[in-house]
């Protein structure tokens, strides 16, 4: 587990999972009387399967409170069953989710699943790319995230920007025509947290773009952020 933070905003993990920590921590921070916030997210998978599957665990109400707990917590939730735990604990208000698939049922009414239908079927993707290619550079443009979630001034006053940096499989989608939505989103955030999923990200990165990392996203969506303390741990490739 490793958390990089830069300043009290943007705080980047290995793994997805390790968010809640500094959505936890925010929440906590002496002084603030923080309600739980919604979450807007961006990733390729939807991560709204049931915690704890393969654990002997339940989950009660502010239980997120115990930092101690949590970081034990956070080891348990595997494959995409955080987001459940985030708004079955009360640490968050909601998920909203912008997804590249869409082949899972929600464990809560609370995570909501904003997919394009033109992605069509997960294994059509893998099988045919360059048919989707055009979709995949979109995914960060004005107009594709405003149909995700709705337009600028219907989001909430504060709120959590999380960014999965496997949602991009090419360069290009990191330079969109218009960017002016994303750059709202993450001016006004509460806090934003970025998940490297390195592994992931080499796993669903379309043929021929092997200069996609987890590093250039982060590289290329907030320029004035040093990587140097993930390259120096082997995440640059």
């Amino acid at each position: 587990m490793g958390i990089n933070t830069f300043s009290d905003k943007i705080h980047i993990v290995s793994s997805h999972n390790e968010v809640l920590l500094p959505w936890a921590r925010f929440r906590l921070a002496p002084g603030k009387e923080t309600p739980p916030l919604t979450v807007f997210v961006l990733d390729h998978h939807t991560d709204v399967l049931p915690a704890f599957r393969n654990a002997d665990a339940v989950i009660e109400k502010d239980c997120w409170k115990n930092l101690s707990f949590l970081e034990e917590t956070v080891k348990k939730l595997k494959h995409d069953e955080h987001f459940h735990f985030a708004v079955a604990s009360d640490l968050v208000k909601e998920c909203i989710i912008s997804a590249c698939v869409n082949g899972t049922l929600p464990a809560h009414e609370k995570l909501q699943i904003r997919w394009d239908e033109r992605w069509e079927d997960e294994n059509k993707v893998f099988a045919e790319p360059e048919k989707y290619r055009f979709l995949a550079d979109s995914v960060l443009e004005t107009a594709y995230l405003e149909a995700r979630f709705g337009k600028w001034d219907s989001l909430p006053e504060n709120y959590i920007l999380d960014i999965d940096c496997d949602y991009f499989a090419t360069m290009k989608s990191l330079a969109p025509q218009d960017r002016s939505y994303f750059d709202f989103l993450a001016e006004h955030a509460s806090i934003i947290t970025i998940s490297l999923e390195s592994d992931w990200v080499r796993l669903l990165r379309f043929p021929g773009e092997n200069t996609l990392t987890s590093l250039t996203v982060i590289e290329n969506l907030f320029p004035g952020i040093s990587t140097e303390y993930w390259r120096n741990k082997d995440y640059g490739k």
